[in-house]
């Protein structure tokens, strides 16, 4: 690499941010500019906490390669080849390991579909969030979900619904 004919380098970061960075070296260039001869020195850097990413033919597989890596020392991306979507219980059980940076959810006969993880507070807040669209598709700060319906919603977006079974 020539450094004399560029006046200045993006440095870049030194920790991996995205999957797709986990395929270059990182390196520090020294520079000394005392003398008229320009020295370059590359310094190879080890990431203290690399990314990986493991794709998985089954939630079941994703749960479990969650699981063994609790200790592991670096970030996970999980892509998840499946015939259905993950149900919050699941998604919570991942998230159990605080080193799984994001999910990709594939589904069997789709085109690649991304599906972040969720954030705890969503998670908490899914049930208000569906109280609120229910006031405005009914243009009413006043009419409240029955309780009823609530049950069903709850029922819906947890696995307590066995497949198959009618809602």
């Amino acid at each position: 690499m020539k450094f004399t004919k560029y006046k200045a380098f993006y440095s870049g970061s030194p920790i991996e941010y995205r999957v797709s960075e986990n395929k270059y070296n990182k390196k520090i260039f020294i520079a000394d500019v005392k003398t008229d001869d320009l020295k370059i020195d590359e310094i190879d850097i080890t990431n203290y906490k690399p990314i990986n990413n493991y794709k998985c033919n089954s939630i079941e597989d994703a749960l479990n390669i969650s699981s063994e890596k609790l200790e592991s020392n670096e970030w996970i991306y999980l892509e998840i080849e499946s015939d259905r979507t993950l149900v919050a219980s699941e998604v919570k059980k991942i998230k159990e390991n605080k080193n799984v940076v994001d999910i990709y959810l594939k589904l069997k006969g789709n085109s690649y579909e991304k599906s972040e993880i969720l954030d705890d507070s969503m998670e908490k807040n899914i049930k208000e969030a569906f109280v609120k669209y229910y006031k405005f598709s009914n243009n009413s700060a006043e009419i409240e979900p029955s309780i009823e319906l609530l049950n069903l919603f709850d029922k819906l977006i947890t696995d307590d619904n066995k497949e198959g079974e009618e809602i």
